[in-house]
C-alpha cells in the first residue's frame, strides 16, 4: 500500500496543529529493533516525505546485516548496537520504532551491557512488540517515555480515527493532550463477599500509573531481572494471538514471580486471534472472567487500543482513573531531565564457555590504546583470560601489553574472533564501522554476525569491577590524569592500596592501572565517548561516590556542538553521584563547575585560591593560600576547611598543579566522610546539614598530616613535564598538552621553572595537532593565541581525516600566520625535526606537546642532537 495525494493532503489537514505551531525542526531517530521489513515500492519515500513535510527531520539508524532467522532483519547484536547509539545520541530527543514485529527480546540482554545508568532525555515510539522495549526502558531510565502507538510506518499511521491521530500529534509537540474518558466495554471483578469500595458508584474510583504492554511479551519483561512494574500501576495488555489456555499458564508463571504484585487493575484491549484449545473463538470479555479470577483483580474490556483500527496512544507512567464502568486515561508522567537508572549492573555477565575456566574469556578490539590496555590488565589481574587486537602499537604501550602476558593480532581482520573464541568483547572507542579511509571494520563485522556480548570499555569495568565498590571519578577537561595519579599515590601512602585506572603512566607506579584493594577504585573520568554504540562520555558508566569536577571547556569537537552541551553531560555526572549518596569535589575557580555544583549538588567540597573561594557563600573548601617555585617543585602552603594553615612541598609545577594536588586532599576528606554511614545513607535535610557541619571539623581520624607528606614524595606522570634528555646544554621535553588551555598553561609552567632554576635560553614549542578537536577549525584562533609564554613555535602537520570538509580542518598555516613571525608551519613532521636542530642552541629548552606520539620527535630529536 501506498500513500496517495489524496491521503496525503487529508492527513496534512489533519495535522493542523503541527503544521502551525512546529516551526523548530523535530529531529527523529527511525530505529529498527525488530530490523527493516520490506514494504511496497516508493512507500518508504513517501512515508518520509509526508512526514518532513510536517516539520520532522528523520534520520535512519538501519541494518546492514543479512537476518540469520526468518522474523527479524538484521542480527541481534547489530541491532542492538544501532539502538544503543540512538538512545545514547545526543542529537536526537525522539526514537520512533519502523515497525512492531518480532525479534525485539533478543536484544535486552546485549542492549543492558552496553547503556550507561544515565541516558539523555529520550521519547520512544513503538507498537505490538516494541512495547516490550518501551517498557523496559521506561523502567530502567525515568527519564525516558515510552508512547505506545502506531509505528512510523504504519499504513494506518494518518488513516485512523481521528482522536488516534491528535492525541499523537500532540504529543510529538511535545505538548499534553488532555484527559479522555471512556465506558467500557465489558469489566470483570473477581469473586468475593465484599465488593471493593471503588464499584460502589461512579463517584468512586482508584487510580495509578498506566503500563502499556502486548500480552504476548508480558511474560519476557517479567523475566528480566530487576523489571518490576510501578507501584498501584493499571496493566494494559494487547494484541494476545495464541491459545487461551496458554496465555493463561503464562499468567501463573508471572503471578508465581510476582511480576503482578504491584497491580492495582488490568485493562484489556483488541486481541487478533485467541482460540480455546477445543478450536472455539474466545472473546475478551470471556478472557476478562478468566483472568480476573486468577489474579483475583479488576479486569475491564476496552478495545480502543491494540491491532484493529482503533489504535490510541498510551504513554507509560500517565496516570489512570478506574471507576465502576469509566476509565479515564490521561498522556503525562513525570520524567526528571536528569534521572539514574536503579537497575543494578552485572545482570547480563557472559559466562565461560570453555569449561576450564569459571570466568569468560575477553578479547579487546582495539587493545593498544592507554584506556584499553588498562582495563585488559585489570581483567588479567583478576584472573581473566584474554585476548586483543589492533594496529601497529607503538612504545610504551607495546610493553604494557607484555607485562600482562598479551601478544596482540595486528589488523582488524574477521578471523581474530574465530581464533580468540571470546565470550565477551570489549571495543574500544576509536574502533568504528568504517575508518577514515571509508573501508569496513572487518573483525567488527563477524561481531555483529555473531551473538558474543559487546562492552565498551567503561560499561566493561562498571560491570565486572565498579559497581559494588567506593569509586573516586576524577573529571575535567584538564589535570585529570595528573590529579587521578596523585590521588592514587596519596592513598597508597595512607596504606590503602586503591585500584586505579588512569589515562597515563604515574612515575610512583611505572604502569597506569592496578587491582589491589577491589571496594575502592580511582578512576580518571573521561568526557569523551565511550564507543561507536555508546556516544555518551566515559565517566557516565562509573558510578562515583566522589566526583571531581576540576574544570570545564569546550573539546572533543567532533561529538559536541558546543561548551553547554559538554556541560549538560558534567551534571550528568553530578546527578549520578548524588544518587549514590556520594560527594562532588569542585573547582571553586572555574564558572561552570561552580554553577554545575551549587545547582545540582547539596555535598559539596570546594577548593581553589583565596580569590575563588571568596565568590562562594560558607563554603567547606581546601583554599591554596601562595606557592613558592623551586628548582625541583615548589612549596604549596593552603588552608584547610577548618581554617589551620598548612604547608607542604610538591614535585611538581604551575597552579595549575597545586590546585589538582589540593582535588586529591580535598577528595581524601570526601571518602573519610562518606565512611560515615549517616552521611552515606541520604542527601536528605539532616544529613545534608551534617555534612556542612562536619566537613569543617578539624577531625582527628583524618590522616591529613601522613597525607601531605605524601605530597612531597609524588613524581608526576610521565609525559607531562617529562625530561627526554638535556645535551649541550639543550633540554628536550615532552609532554602531553592538546587543547588551547593546557597549552598555555604548561608553557606558563615552564617559564617559571625556568626562571627558578636559572635557565636563561628559549622556550621553544612544538605543537601537533593530532586529535579530533585539534585537527577541525573550531579553536584555531584560541590555538593561536595559546602560545604566547613560547620564544619559537614550530607547528606539526594537521592529521588527514577524510570525514572532514576542508572547510572543518585546522588551517595550519593561518595559525602560523596569526601567532606571527616566531612561528613556522611544516607539512612533515621529519622536516620540523630537521629545522629544529639546525635552529637549536646552547641553553634552549624545547617542549613537544602532542595527544599522542608526535611520530616520535622528541626521541629522534635528541638522538640527533646527542649524536651530532
Amino acid at each position: 500500500m501506498t500513500i496517495s495525494k489524496s491521503a496525503a493532503s487529508s492527513a496534512l489537514a489533519s495535522s493542523e496543529a503541527m503544521t502551525d505551531n512546529i516551526r523548530v525542526r523535530t529531529r527523529i531517530a527511525v530505529v529498527h529493533p525488530s530490523g527493516i521489513l520490506s514494504r511496497p515500492p516508493g512507500f518508504t519515500e513517501e512515508r518520509d516525505a509526508l512526514l518532513s513535510q510536517l516539520g520532522f527531520e528523520l534520520h535512519h539508524f538501519p541494518t546492514e546485516c543479512p537476518s540469520e532467522n526468518t522474523f527479524a532483519a538484521g542480527t541481534a547484536i547489530e541491532r542492538a548496537v544501532l539502538l544503543s547509539h540512538a538512545l545514547t545520541n545526543r542529537k536526537y530527543p525522539l526514537l520512533w520504532a519502523s515497525r512492531g514485529g518480532s525479534g525485539v527480546s533478543e536484544i535486552l540482554a546485549a542492549l543492558e551491557n552496553m547503556l550507561p545508568p544515565v541516558l539523555p532525555p529520550k521519547t520512544f515510539i513503538g507498537f505490538s512488540d516494541n512495547s516490550l522495549l518501551g517498557c523496559y526502558l521506561a523502567l530502567r531510565h525515568p527519564n525516558l517515555r515510552y508512547i505506545h502507538a502506531n509505528h512510523i510506518y504504519d499504513p494506518a499511521l494518518f488513516s485512523g480515527p481521528g482522536l488516534d491521530s491528535r492525541i499523537l500529534n500532540t504529543l510529538l509537540e511535545g505538548q499534553v493532550p488532555e484527559p479522555v474518558l471512556f465506558r467500557v466495554g465489558a469489566a470483570a471483578f473477581p469473586l468475593s463477599a465484599q465488593p471493593p469500595p471503588f464499584l460502589e458508584s461512579r463517584a468512586t474510583y482508584q487510580e495509578g500509573p498506566l503500563v502499556p504492554l502486548n500480552a504476548c511479551l508480558a511474560q519476557v519483561l517479567s523475566a528480566v531481572p530487576g523489571c518490576t512494574l510501578p507501584s498501584g500501576n493499571i496493566l494494559f495488555l494487547e494484541d494476545l494471538n495464541e491459545d487461551v489456555y496458554r496465555f493463561l499458564r503464562s499468567i501463573d508463571a508471572m503471578r508465581l514471580n510476582g511480576f503482578f504484585s504491584q497491580t492495582q487493575a488490568i485493562v484489556l484491549g483488541s486481541f487478533s486471534n485467541c482460540p480455546f484449545n477445543n478450536g472455539k473463538p474466545s472473546s475478551e470479555n470471556e478472557i476478562a472472567e478468566l483472568v480476573s479470577q486468577k489474579l483475583r483483580l479488576p479486569v475491564y474490556v476496552l478495545p480502543v487500543f491494540g491491532h484493529d483500527r482503533w489504535r490510541l496512544p498510551l504513554v507509560f507512567g500517565a496516570r489512570v482513573r478506574l471507576s465502576l464502568d469509566e476509565v479515564l486515561i490521561s498522556f503525562d508522567a513525570a520524567r526528571p531531565d536528569l534521572a539514574v537508572s536503579s537497575f543494578k549492573a552485572a545482570s547480563f555477565l557472559p559466562t565461560s564457555s570453555s569449561g576450564s575456566s569459571t570466568k569468560p574469556r575477553v578479547h579487546f578490539t582495539g587493545i593498544g590504546g592507554t584506556g584499553m590496555a588498562a582495563v585488559a590488565g585489570l581483567f588479567a589481574a583478576s584472573g581473566f583470560s584474554i585476548s586483543g587486537s589492533d594496529g601497529p602499537i607503538y612504545p610504551p604501550m607495546d610493553k604494557t601489553l607484555r607485562d600482562i602476558g598479551v601478544k596482540p593480532l595486528v589488523g582488524y581482520a574477521a578471523e581474530n574472533i574465530i581464533q580468540s573464541r571470546p565470550d565477551a568483547v570489549v571495543l574500544a572507542n576509536v574502533v568504528s564501522r568504517r575508518n577514515a579511509e571509508l573501508k569496513p571494520n572487518l573483525e567488527f563485522e563477524a561481531l555483529l554476525r555473531d551473538s558474543v556480548p559487546l562492552f565498551s570499555f567503561p560499561s566493561a569495568l562498571r560491570h565486572f569491577f565498579l559497581h559494588e565498590a567506593r569509586n573516586v571519578v576524577v573529571s575535567g577537561t584538564h589535570g585529570k590524569t595528573t590529579t587521578t595519579s596523585f590521588l592514587a599515590h596519596l592513598l597508597t601512602g595512607l596504606g590503602e592500596n586503591p585500584s586505579f585506572v588512569v589515562g597515563g603512566t604515574p612515575k610512583n607506579f611505572g604502569i597506569g592501572f592496578a587491582l589491589r584493594n577491589p571496594t575502592l577504585f580511582v578512576l580518571e573520568g573521561d568526557e569523551y565517548d565511550s564507543a561507536l554504540f555508546d556516544k555518551g562520555p566515559k565517566f557516565l558508566h562509573y558510578e562515583p561516590t566522589v566526583a571531581i569536577l576540576n574544570n570545564i571547556e569546550f573539546d572533543h569537537a567532533d561529538i559536541y556542538a558546543d561548551v553547554e552541551a559538554i556541560e549538560k553531560e558534567f551534571e550528568r555526572l553530578v546527578s549520578l553521584c548524588m544518587a549514590r549518596g556520594g560527594i562532588v569535589v569542585a573547582n571553586a575557580g572555574d564558572a561552570r563547575v561552580r554553577r554545575i555544583a551549587q545547582a545540582y549538588a547539596n555535598r559539596v567540597l570546594w577548593f581553589g585560591t583565596e580569590s575563588d573561594v571568596a565568590q562562594l557563600v560558607r563554603p567547606a573548601a581546601w583554599t591554596l593560600v601562595s606557592l613558592q617555585p623551586t628548582r625541583s617543585g615548589m612549596i604549596v602552603t593552603l588552608r584547610a576547611p577548618w581554617g589551620e594553615q598548612l604547608t607542604c612541598p610538591m614535585g611538581l609545577f604551575g597552579t595549575h598543579n597545586a590546585l589538582n594536588a589540593m582535588a586529591a586532599i580535598a577528595s581524601l576528606q570526601a571518602l573519610h566522610l562518606h565512611a560515615d554511614y549517616s552521611l552515606r545513607t541520604g542527601i536528605s535535610a539532616a544529613s545534608q546539614k551534617a555534612f556542612e557541619e562536619r566537613a569543617r571539623i578539624n577531625d582527628s581520624s583524618f590522616p591529613l598530616a601522613k597525607a601531605l607528606a605524601a605530597c612531597g614524595t609524588f613524581e608526576g606522570v610521565k609525559r607531562r613535564f617529562e625530561l627526554v634528555g638535556l645535551h649541550a646544554d639543550i633540554r628536550v621535553y615532552d609532554d602531553f598538552a592538546h587543547h588551547p588551555t593546557a597549552i598555555d598553561t604548561t608553557l606558563a609552567a615552564f617559564k617559571a621553572y625556568l626562571s627558578a632554576a636559572g635557565v636563561q635560553g628559549r622556550l621553544v614549542a612544538c605543537f601537533d595537532p593530532r586529535n579530533a578537536t585539534m585537527r577541525r577549525r573550531v579553536l584555531q584562533n584560541a590555538l593561536a593565541a595559546s602560545f604566547s609564554h613560547a620564544d619559537l613555535v614550530f607547528l606539526g602537520k594537521v592529521a588527514v581525516d577524510k570525514r572532514l570538509a576542508e572547510d572543518e580542518t585546522l588551517d595550519g598555516l593561518a595559525v602560523q600566520r596569526s601567532i606571527g613571525e616566531k612561528a613556522r608551519y611544516f607539512e612533515d613532521n621529519e622536516e620540523m625535526c630537521s629545522v629544529l636542530k639546525a635552529t637549536l642552541r646552547p641553553g634552549d629548552t624545547i617542549v613537544f606537546m602532542s595527544s599522542g606520539s608526535f611520530d616520535g620527535l622528541p626521541q629522534k630529536l635528541f638522538e640527533r642532537l646527542a649524536h651530532s
